[in-house]
């Protein structure tokens, strides 16, 4: 009975000492648990501040966006705008006394291309950008006082 006795204890001590070391072992794997759960606490709220930042971003892209749509067609119509006037000036005949080289560049500029790079364009005839007095309908004659009728009725000797 002594060897049993004997057995007993050690196996009483083995148990007990398998015991604690499964209560160590739980022990650090509830505190590894405890650990991970709050990593994954911190993740969730560093995600949720991303988040958060990832939307505010896209609203500001799309204020940006609702701004930039007025400022876009406001460009375009004043590209539009300044090739009105450049084709305006160049067929004016406000550009005879331009320079060949300020020429070049409203070209360069309209995109034009001039068959001859020196020619220069010639100003319209003076009754072209005058009209004529005898242009005026005649019951706007007959309504003038009549020093402006004399001066605007046509003289038989001129023609």
């Amino acid at each position: 009975m002594s060897t049993t006795g004997s057995q007993m204890v050690d196996v009483g001590t083995r148990i007990s000492e398998l015991s604690e070391a499964l209560a160590a072992r739980f022990d650090r794997l509830e505190g590894s648990l405890q650990e991970t759960h709050e990593s994954i606490q911190k993740m969730s709220i560093t995600t949720a501040e991303v988040m958060a930042e990832v939307h505010s971003v896209a609203a500001s892209l799309a204020s940006l966006e609702e701004r930039l749509t007025p400022l876009e067609s406001n460009a375009a119509t004043a590209a539009n705008g300044i090739g009105v006037l450049c084709e305006l000036v160049k067929t004016s005949g406000l550009l005879s006394n331009a320079s060949a080289e300020s020429l070049r560049r409203l070209d360069d500029f309209t995109g034009a291309k001039r068959t001859e790079p020196t020619t220069r364009m010639l100003p319209a005839p003076a009754a072209q950008l005058l009209p004529s007095p005898l242009s005026v309908p005649a019951p706007q004659l007959h309504a003038m006082p009549s020093f402006m009728s004399a001066i605007m009725t046509p003289s038989p000797m001129n023609g």
